[in-house]
């Protein structure tokens, strides 16, 4: 694949380190649909001149943390298949699963608090505030939380709990335990929009 990275990147004008290639192919592995889609990006970011393994590492991660938003967001949007896609593009590409893991507890304990907050009768304001948010991140938090009562957001904590039970139980493998539970919490979140 780095080989395949360097011919791409060639062909396209960008001047991409041997160092940078072999990185990028340990990322994106076997898929040359995402290698293309990094080497663009690169190039972009690079604006003519040489692609280094720092900025791989830059725009990857950066890539990664766009990507762990995106699954927490298609999970609360309760769009299951795609959740489990983006599940396993990320570990495709090498990203811890108890990363994800607290990346989707954050989503979900910041819609509890949103929640609490406006059964209070807090403003969006300073709802904002209190969870560093603001612009469309929190139009978009306080979307989500109107359409979750609180006691399904408890529930969806408490199925990411079961997960991490389940793992240190052994009843399930990581990366399986993980899935089962993305599932879960996805169809509950179709079956509230239903």
């Amino acid at each position: 694949a780095a080989g395949w990275a360097m011919a791409r990147a060639r062909k396209t004008g960008l001047r991409l380190e041997a160092g940078a290639a072999t990185l990028l192919a340990d990322l994106a592995g076997t898929d040359t649909w995402l290698l293309a889609n990094e080497l663009q990006k690169l190039a972009a970011y690079a604006g003519g001149g040489p692609v280094r393994e720092a900025d791989v590492r830059e725009l990857v991660g950066a890539a990664r943390e766009l990507k762990g938003y995106e699954l927490s967001e298609a999970i609360v949007e309760g769009r299951a298949a795609q959740a489990v896609r983006l599940f396993h593009e990320l570990l495709a590409q090498g990203q811890n699963s108890g990363g994800l893991v607290s990346t989707i507890e954050g989503r979900y304990r910041r819609i509890a608090v949103a929640r609490d907050m406006m059964d209070a009768g807090a403003t969006g304001g300073s709802i904002g505030a209190r969870l560093g948010q603001k612009g469309f991140g929190l139009e978009k938090l306080l979307d989500q939380a109107s359409r979750y009562p609180l006691a399904r957001v408890k529930a969806a904590l408490a199925r990411i709990v079961q997960a991490d039970v389940d793992i240190k139980r052994g009843v399930y493998d990581d990366d399986v335990s993980i899935e089962l539970m993305i599932q879960d919490l996805a169809s509950a979140a179709s079956s509230r929009a239903a």
